[in-house]
């Protein structure tokens, strides 16, 4: 969990973050991760169990809970982009990230400092 999020957000936590993950728990055991990750089961989850509109992606502000980390720059044909450790990680173990705009595989460039950090 990302604490200082966390800590600014405390409702919108609660209220959404939670339940989200929580449905990817319930989901996981009852179709043994044979289903999308934000496929109809899940979303069946969060509107029947919770009653939130399932949402993928959270729009929270998060510039300030960034700093000084550590991010990985990769690239595709048409920009960079930046992932967490933890995304970086799951790359270096065969995990793939494609970019919404060109949908290529991003490849890892080099490791950088956030600007916050220099």
């Amino acid at each position: 969990m990302n604490q200082p999020l966390f800590e600014q957000h405390q409702e919108y936590f609660f209220q959404q973050v939670i339940p989200h993950e929580i449905a990817h728990l319930v989901v996981d055991r009852l179709h043994l991760r044979r289903t999308k990750p934000h496929g109809p089961e899940w979303q069946m989850v969060m509107r029947e169990c919770f009653g939130c509109e399932p949402h993928a992606y959270h729009t929270l502000p998060t510039t300030k809970a960034r700093i000084h980390q550590r991010e990985y720059l990769y690239h595709c044909s048409c920009q960079q982009h930046y992932l967490t450790a933890r995304r970086h990680a799951s790359a270096q173990k065969g995990g793939r990230y494609i970019c919404r705009a060109c949908r290529q595989t991003l490849t890892m460039v080099a490791a950088q400092l956030t600007d916050e950090c220099l």
